[in-house]
């Protein structure tokens, strides 16, 4: 058992006392239901505590040591909820408060907390009695049978089977909502580690397939239909991967219709090593495995790395002295500071997988409902040169029944244009959020497919849709496949066509959008094509029957996107929105000189789009260069070569001839050539 008074190795920062406040006591939840039978009576840690409201959001790592030939431990946890109308068992834990839990082994070298490297899962506050084993998981329909139980001589969901490495271990607390209103005061918590060294918790190794990242499904290049946010039983209580896959998978109307699927689940990969049975099971179709990192202030994407990246944006605190003693004060040190979910977002793209900002603004007024769902970040936090997507929609884009647009949508858009201001190349994607398999519908939860991701990607691979996203060839089809298919392409003189994500650079652009396929979406109301720049209207086509093909030139450096709606009585819908063609203009204009004839010198002058490099040359001319910061006119000094010097000397006058040499930046470079006469009396 850990000893009162034990210190972990400490970082020099500070340290809190998690004592009760006075007249309270340890929470009277009881622990769910109880320890098995094949446990040592003796626990390792029987250990109550309090959070205070200070820190909500934080978390708390509490210690454990695990004994030699270990083969499963158990832990049960509880936790009271003040203000709710009593306090017996059966509501404790299930009130306005959270507290999730995860499990790390023992640390790696040189770490002074424990990190994501020693993860053996995360189950959030969906399990309160949970077993880690060598044992790996009970049968689906077992499972479906209660989602959330105990089985003894099985791993549970959410965490990851295997050998049992003796040594310090610890299991931690996150506080994910600690109501102000309610629990001002904190929580108080109850948590029980108990270990066995029984055979029956290694009968079952897992014998499941890992994760095949080189499949290809199709080696076609094209567009793609998928949902980048669908979740699995590794999140218990969810819906088995089974159901939720054939749901996505399955043909429409009552299938997605999809060609990939992302699963992820909450701060954990436990799926990465038993995914590929279910590869076999759907050929032709596309698994990406990914991580949903859940955090108190916002969610985002981890999908194609292969890697668990951190998601402890929050400070991170450690118990110094767990104790069941409620008289000794158990004393947390920090162990860790605030990180930026940037710095994350680093670390997923190093590991060549792609970010996304998943529902930024989604249950904004009330936090409660949703813990942590909408983006709580400030942009310096943020960085938005690290992020590879944002999603414009999740769940339904009809809810009510299909007749009342999902209130979360406008103003998602909204914030995926102010972050593609910041200049940054983000793609537009949509996920369902589905936990049930199509069992269960709102805001948050939808079947698979709806919405859907289109992707245009060289193969249907891994590698490939991840590439496709990072490069923005994306839109998003906001009520599944029915919703109409768009397509945007932008012609350059002298240059290939651009088509969504790419960035078309030129003198000028003429861009061709087209819709089909509206007639067969099988809902009612007047559609229209509505042609953006930056986010904002530049031109609005009705159109009825099956589509509409319509041209407009750029009118500018811009991002320039297609969005078609549909507006049936009071209501408007969105049916598609896509990423944007980025025009950068490198059309320069020259205009006169400035000459000045008394010292025999000269400046050429050129008015350009926007910011970007010029570089001068010339024969007679020593090589100038300027940036511009901004669309305006510059002027470049002509200096002269030794030997035209002295010529323009000699002869008082002097003809060069010159090149002007600009490159946009992120665009293409054009020459412009001119001569300039130089006098000199």
């Amino acid at each position: 058992m850990i000893k009162a008074g034990r210190t972990l190795v400490g970082i020099g920062m500070a340290a809190i006392a998690l004592a009760l406040p006075a007249g309270a006591a340890a929470t009277d939840c009881a622990l769910p239901g109880s320890m098995d039978s094949s446990m040592n009576p003796i626990p390792l840690i029987d250990v109550t505590g309090h959070i205070p409201q200070s820190l909500n959001g934080d978390y708390v790592q509490i210690p454990f040591d695990v004994p030699a030939d270990v083969t499963a431990i158990q832990i049960r946890y509880a936790y009271d909820q003040p203000g709710a109308t009593s306090n017996d068992p059966g509501i404790c834990g299930s009130g306005p408060n959270t507290l999730d839990m995860g499990v790390y082994q023992p640390q790696q070298a040189g770490e002074t907390y424990w990190t994501q490297a020693d993860s053996r899962g995360w189950s959030g506050s969906a399990v309160k009695n949970i077993a880690i084993s060598e044992d790996g998981f009970n049968s689906d329909s077992a499972y479906n049978a209660s989602r959330k139980a105990f089985f003894p001589g099985y791993t549970t969901r959410a965490y990851q089977p295997g050998p049992m490495p003796q040594g310090r271990w610890a299991l931690e607390l996150g506080a994910g909502w600690i109501d102000p209103g309610v629990a001002a005061a904190g929580i108080q918590y109850h948590v029980q580690v108990s270990y066995s060294t029984d055979s029956s918790w290694s009968a079952h190794p897992p014998t499941d397939a890992p994760y095949d990242g080189s499949v290809v499904e199709n080696p076609a290049a094209g567009w793609y239909a998928g949902d980048l946010h669908v979740h699995g039983e590794m999140e218990p209580g969810n819906a088995t991967r089974t159901q939720t896959f054939n749901v996505g998978f399955g043909a429409p109307p009552t299938g997605g219709g999809l060609d990939f699927i992302t699963q992820v689940d909450h701060n954990n990969d436990i799926t990465r090593d038993d995914l590929g049975t279910y590869q076999s099971l759907y050929p032709g179709k596309l698994i990406i495995p990914g991580v949903e990192e859940t955090t108190y202030h916002g969610h985002f994407m981890n999908s194609g790395s292969g890697s668990l990246a951190d998601f402890h944006t929050d400070p991170i605190y450690a118990l110094s002295n767990p104790t069941s003693d409620p008289d000794v004060d158990p004393v947390a040190d920090k162990v860790r500071d605030a990180v930026p979910p940037s710095q994350f977002f680093g670390d997923i793209q190093d590991a060549g997988g792609y970010t996304e900002i998943n529902h930024p603004t989604i249950f904004q007024s009330a936090p409660s409902v949703c813990r942590g769902c909408f983006w709580d970040y400030t942009d310096a936090e943020t960085d938005f040169s690290k992020v590879n997507a944002v999603e414009i929609q999740n769940g339904p884009e009809g809810i009510a029944g299909g007749v009342a647009p999902n209130p979360f949508t406008v103003p998602a858009i909204a914030y995926y244009e102010h972050a593609l201001d910041s200049g940054a190349r983000i793609a537009a994607v949509g996920g369902s959020g589905d936990h049930q398999g199509g069992g269960a519908t709102g805001p948050t939860d939808t079947p698979g497919g709806s919405p859907a991701t289109m992707v245009h990607a060289s193969a249907l691979s891994e590698a490939a849709v991840v590439d496709a996203i990072e490069n923005a060839h994306t839109y998003v089809k906001l009520f599944g496949v029915s919703s109409p298919t768009i397509d945007l392409t932008a012609a350059v003189p002298g240059s290939q066509a651009a088509k969504i994500g790419d960035t078309a650079s030129g003198p000028s652009a003429g861009f061709t959008a087209t819709v089909s396929g509206a007639s067969a979406t099988g809902r009612t109301g007047s559609f229209a094509l509505v042609e953006l720049k930056d986010g904002a209207p530049i031109a609005t086509v009705p159109f009825s029957g099956d589509g509409v093909t319509d041209s407009f030139s750029a009118t500018g450096n811009g991002r320039y996107a297609l969005e078609v709606t549909r507006t049936d009585g009071a209501y408007a819908f969105i049916e598609d929105y896509s990423s944007p063609i980025w025009f950068i203009s490198n059309k320069v204009k020259l205009l006169s000189p400035k000459l000045n004839a008394q010292k025999g010198t000269g400046a050429v002058r050129a008015k350009v789009p926007g910011p970007g490099k010029l570089v001068l040359s010339g024969k007679d001319a020593k090589k100038g260069k300027l940036t511009a910061k901004k669309a305006g006119t510059v002027t470049m000094p002509v200096k002269l070569t030794k030997s035209a010097a002295k010529s323009l000397d000699r002869k008082g006058k002097l003809t060069l001839k010159l090149k002007i040499a600009y490159t946009p930046t992120g665009g293409t470079t054009a020459t412009k050539s001119t001569k300039l006469t130089l006098r000199e009396k």
